[in-house]
């Protein structure tokens, strides 16, 4: 095996990067990407947020669902 040793310049592909901006308050409960640059695949979770309202209204949803399948049952 030989050692080549050289100079270069690494540089971030900024058409490769992306911002994230919620549309909700709340913060991230969990992030799974743990470095930049970290390869990800297709449908990978990124990261966890915690917003109280989506919460509430995640919560709502539920209610009315169950509501209307126990309306369905003669």
């Amino acid at each position: 095996m030989r050692t080549v040793r050289t100079v270069g310049l690494v540089a971030a592909d900024k058409g490769r990067q992306w911002m994230y901006v919620p549309r909700t308050d709340g913060y991230v409960q969990k992030l799974y990407i743990t470095s930049p640059g970290q390869v990800v695949e297709k449908g990978q979770d990124l990261l966890q947020v915690y917003s109280p309202d989506l919460a509430t209204s995640e919560q709502e949803l539920i209610k009315l669902l169950e509501n209307r399948d126990h309306r369905r049952v003669p």
